[in-house]
């Protein structure tokens, strides 16, 4: 019966519409909306190149947030290195070229959560050289 259950389950989760988030994704230290967006462009992602183009709008009306949100939160996304954004051009009857969508890449959640862990360690060496500095500045005063 078990098996049969766990069967069910793997077949929800791959069929369209359906997202699989591993549960080191909820170690990163998200938004609510951060999270939003994240889940929206999982939605949206092709899964075999990893990519997806969806329009600032379009995140904007699946996630239920203002495009100054939307646009926040795609930053804070790749700064935590959960995407990498690259530009698009479009080109117009005329020949002209126009900004397109951006191009979302989607990358492995160990990309963010390993920067993550290096950044922590980053401020725990920095906290302790600043205790250390504290504690000659209290040995001098003293």
């Amino acid at each position: 019966m078990i098996n049969h259950l766990k069967k069910d389950i793997v077949t929800i989760a791959v069929r369209p519409g359906f997202v699989i988030i591993p549960r080191e994704f909820f170690t990163l230290k998200l938004s609510a909306n951060e999270f939003r967006i994240y889940i929206v462009l999982l939605t949206y992602e092709d899964r075999k190149t990893h990519t997806c183009y969806p329009s600032l709008s379009t995140l904007e009306k699946a996630a239920r947030v203002s495009r100054k949100t939307v646009m926040k939160c795609v930053h804070l996304l790749e700064e935590k290195r959960l995407i990498n954004i690259k530009h698009t051009k479009m080109y117009a009857k005329d020949g002209s070229v126009l900004n397109g969508n951006l191009e979302y890449h989607i990358n492995p959640i160990s990309w963010a959560v390993r920067y993550q862990h290096e950044n922590m360690l980053k401020e725990s060496e920095r906290e302790q050289r600043r205790n250390k500095k504290r504690k000659q500045f209290a040995k001098r005063s003293a």
